[in-house]
């Protein structure tokens, strides 16, 4: 009986950690992919943007 419920406890927790290790996989993968697409986003002009905004006379 305490067998079974151990055999249970395990296959249950491998399942449970297979599942997070896979929507981890999926997860960055889809942020690489996003990344990638923003990745035709100007970041100097963005950066130079934040620069006027947020520049020495900032209040």
């Amino acid at each position: 009986m305490m067998r079974q419920v151990i055999e249970a406890v395990l296959l249950i927790s491998g399942v449970l950690l297979l599942g997070s290790w896979l929507w981890v996989i999926g997860w960055s993968i889809q942020r690489a992919r996003a990344f990638n697409r923003m990745e035709k986003f100007d970041w100097r002009r963005r950066l130079e943007q934040l620069r006027t905004d947020f520049g020495p006379d900032h209040p």
